[in-house]
């Protein structure tokens, strides 16, 4: 495969990262407003460490796993932000 391919498939797999950030985003937002309206904390770290639990059993690499913890650690925290907008 030549690396002009390889890019153009990075690229197709960063546009579906990109629509799912926005889905994810815009769900967070609600569940921002939720917890606003029933004065609730942003932060829910059971929910957060369980998550993490769960996700973890998910991956046979933990290379892979360890990689995709700092993935997740960012969107938890740049939602956690979008809620408090």
């Amino acid at each position: 495969m030549k690396l002009d391919e390889l890019r153009k498939e990075i690229n197709t797999i960063d546009e579906q990262i990109m629509d799912l950030f926005k889905q994810r985003m815009s769900v967070s937002k609600k569940i921002g407003e939720f917890k606003k309206q029933n004065n609730l904390p942003i932060l829910d770290s059971k929910r957060e460490a369980s998550m993490f639990d769960v996700y973890k059993k998910l991956f046979d690499n933990d290379d892979l796993w360890n990689h995709y913890r700092k993935v997740l650690e960012t969107l938890m925290n740049v939602s956690k932000e979008y809620q408090n907008e």
